[in-house]
């Protein structure tokens, strides 16, 4: 998979890295002859995500892209360069393997209309993919051909969306076939979204209203009451007011095990405390047998999945049950996992480094969304968990080195071309190196959570 993106995403020139030399990366696919190439120094299709939420606010799946500003340049280039960026966004999503990867969450992409034709497609599994379908004037497919062929991708398994808030002309006759409605943000008159959303409700009742671009609770609790079932946007990882909450039983009691692991307590008083909690006993041996860890034998002894795991992977995971034992909100599930593609993430663009420095840059992305999960303050949830002073400053303060690594997750889930490129550049990493950590950390979380 990397080698495929690498070749994919290796079109512009690299920086160089002050730690880790990038890899020999190969060219990327040649465009098409009637249009001139991308230039070389155009910001690096870096395969961005946004999730996407139901109404009980459960993970639905993930919006892919490519971060901003490519996205901004190929939207104003000819149908030649807008179809080698789809391109590579259809062949990243192949080799990240949403069927595999994504498991029963879905990948919504938008590809131009006139692209749907491109052979990539038959080349993708189709279980899991949305296509968020992009009218473009200079560049419309002719009606009948269009129908045909998204009635034979559908065929496949693949589900249309249709931008509703202005319907193409051309894209009417396809009402019939959608899976999802899309509109913008509810934006400063929600009672013209309320009426559209009803029109085009009324004329596709089986389509499920996405709705994007909300960038607080209160606009998903205003978009849900208008008819929206499906959300996207900033709203999911939003700060809010949650007082003095106190911390869920299960965590407490995974707080004082932690303590005990702190304190060095002897291996066999760890492995009696696991034994007296049958469901964390359980998830212990599956994490530990789990192709995750990649043991070479089974381990059914929880005394020998204590010595195996070592005291800062059991660590990790003890932190990785505290902030999922309580379950919040269902919210919370998908906050939490964005906290562990950060911390995976952050712990491969640390991978040179020694085994301690990995571990705090793992904590690092891992609780930098801690109050959100637990929906508490911030200041008492750090409490709770009590992280090292460097984890706690880069978190708090956004200060040394492992804040601006942090930075650099932010910005590759953001899609920010330009926060990118300067967190990216403070890091001495490339904007490449990023993404591929990126988007293998991604894969990592998914199959943890499964």
């Amino acid at each position: 998979m990397l080698k495929i993106l690498r070749t994919l995403f290796g079109h512009q020139k690299a920086r160089a890295d002050a730690r880790t030399p990038d890899p020999v990366v190969e060219p990327p696919p040649a465009a098409p002859a009637t249009e001139p190439a991308p230039e070389r120094d155009t910001p690096p299709p870096v395969l961005c995500r946004e999730a996407i939420l139901d109404r009980r606010q459960s993970l639905v799946g993930y919006q892919f892209t490519h971060h901003q500003g490519t996205r901004a340049r190929s939207q104003h280039r000819g149908a030649g360069i807008r179809h080698v960026y789809a391109e590579v966004l259809v062949r990243s999503l192949s080799a990240f393997g949403v069927d595999r990867s994504l498991g029963r969450r879905l990948a919504f992409v938008d590809l131009p209309d006139a692209f749907l034709s491109h052979a990539s497609l038959d080349e993708i599994a189709g279980s899991n993919l949305v296509i968020v379908l992009q009218p473009h004037a200079d560049a419309q497919p002719e009606e009948a051909t269009l129908q045909a062929r998204v009635a034979e991708l559908k065929r496949r398994g693949i589900r249309l969306a249709l931008p509703a808030e202005h319907l193409a002309r051309h894209h009417e006759p396809l009402l019939a076939m959608a899976d999802f409605l899309v509109f913008p943000s509810v934006g400063d008159d929600p009672e013209a979204l309320a009426r559209r959303i009803h029109h085009m409700h009324s004329a596709r009742p089986e389509a499920a209203i996405l709705v994007r671009d909300l960038a607080s609770h209160d606009d998903f609790n205003l978009v849900a009451k208008l008819g929206a079932s499906v959300f996207q946007g900033r709203f999911v990882t939003a700060r809010e007011s949650w007082g003095q909450s106190e911390l869920g039983p299960n965590t407490a009691r995974l707080a004082d095990l932690l303590a005990r692991l702190r304190r060095d307590a002897d291996t066999r008083e760890i492995a009696e405390a696991l034994k007296r909690d049958g469901a964390l006993s359980v998830r212990l041996l599956r994490y530990i047998n789990s192709a995750a860890v990649g043991l070479h034998e089974k381990v059914t002894s929880f005394e020998r999945a204590v010595q195996l795991l070592g005291r800062a992977k059991l660590e990790r995971w003890l932190m990785l049950l505290m902030l999922s034992a309580d379950g919040n909100s269902p919210r919370s599930a998908a906050v939490l996992e964005g906290a562990m593609v950060r911390a995976r993430m952050m712990e491969l663009l640390g991978q040179n480094e020694a085994p301690a420095v990995r571990d705090e840059l793992f904590m690092t992305g891992l609780l930098s969304l801690i109050d959100v999960v637990l929906e508490m303050p911030l200041e008492r949830a750090m409490e709770a968990f009590d992280p090292a002073p460097p984890i706690r400053q880069a978190i708090m303060a956004g200060e040394g080195r492992l804040a601006e690594l942090l930075a650099l997750a932010r910005a590759c889930e953001e899609a920010d071309a330009a926060a990118l490129d300067d967190a990216a550049e403070q890091c001495g990493i490339t904007p490449e190196r990023a993404g591929l950590c990126h988007v293998e950390a991604l894969a990592w979380a998914l199959e943890m959570g499964e």
